[in-house]
């Protein structure tokens, strides 16, 4: 923008320049409620003394420019006298938290886990707690719904054990289970024991998220038959429609393939039997059904 545009729009409200963009050599403002015409009578008082009265010959980018740099001194002294000062109780609670978040949000890595743990047995309170209380700014994610996250079987089991809370969900509707079937869907090898080890604790296999997607659509939105034998075994209802219409099974079909396809089967079989299905747990773990057709 011109200097002769900048005068033209004198009357508008002004957009003080912030300090990132004052590094940057950007004339972009943050909004305040001030216009440029009172940034100069302003300015000309506060640098009167300095025997420079004469500033409405200045452009106002000019101004905003001179009067923003001015106003920082006292901003950037009380910054520095606030941290300074400081808060050690909550700056310690925040550094232990921000550690947790960090463990149970990475990989699976032994050396993590280790870490992890040690924190939250002499924390357990941490284990429900999110970032910011800020629901969405952290998306609501809890150190026990970051290792669900990751599908860490040693994490979420310990963490279950410290008082991990399986109602809490992320700001996307997701819960612990939701969050564990999204990985093994993702997963190229069969790794169910966080999702026996959820489901045992109560989780339902019915949770949906916000956009009305439940388990079942993961299953066939990424082929996986496994999994969608698995939710059926464990009984999730397969004519649960999603915000764009689709159910499961017409998901499956309309992504097409040959592993699509072989979803869309046992979608279709389990959607129109009623069939009694028992579930077994054979002795290595593996959760079985008796008497039911082939296909599961």
């Amino acid at each position: 923008m011109h200097a002769q545009d900048l005068n033209d729009e004198a009357k508008q409200p002004l957009h003080f320049l912030d300090l990132d963009t004052l590094c940057a050599g950007k004339v972009e403002f943050v909004k305040m409620n001030i216009t440029l015409d009172y940034v100069k009578k302003m300015t000309e008082d506060l640098w009167d003394g300095l025997g420079d009265g004469e500033l409405l010959s200045w452009s106002p980018a000019a101004v905003a420019c001179a009067t923003a740099a001015f106003l920082m001194v006292p901003v950037t002294v009380a910054l520095l006298k606030k941290c300074k000062q400081g808060t050690p109780a909550l700056d310690k609670h925040a550094e232990l938290l921000s550690s947790v978040h960090f463990y149970s949000g990475s990989p699976p890595d032994a050396n993590n886990n280790k870490r992890c743990i040690e924190l939250l047995s002499k924390f357990p309170e941490l284990v429900n707690q999110p970032l910011t209380k800020d629901h969405y700014t952290s998306h609501g994610y809890t150190p026990f719904l970051r290792a669900c996250w990751n599908n860490n079987f040693e994490l979420i089991k310990f963490m279950l054990s410290a008082g991990a809370d399986i109602r809490l969900t992320n700001s996307d509707g997701e819960t612990a289970l939701y969050l564990v079937a999204y990985r093994v869907s993702k997963s190229q090898t069969w790794d169910p024991k966080a999702l026996n080890l959820l489901w045992n604790a109560g989780c339902s296999v019915d949770d949906v998220n916000v956009h009305n997607n439940s388990m079942l659509h993961l299953a066939a939105k990424a082929g996986h038959a496994t999994l969608t034998r698995w939710l059926l075994l464990h009984g999730a209802e397969p004519k649960v429609m999603n915000e764009a219409g689709y159910t499961p099974y017409k998901l499956a079909l309309k992504k097409g393939s040959t592993a699509h396809k072989l979803v869309a089967a046992l979608l279709d079989h389990r959607a129109t039997t009623n069939e009694d299905r028992k579930v077994v747990v054979r002795s290595d773990g593996v959760y079985l059904e008796r008497g039911v057709s082939s296909l599961l």
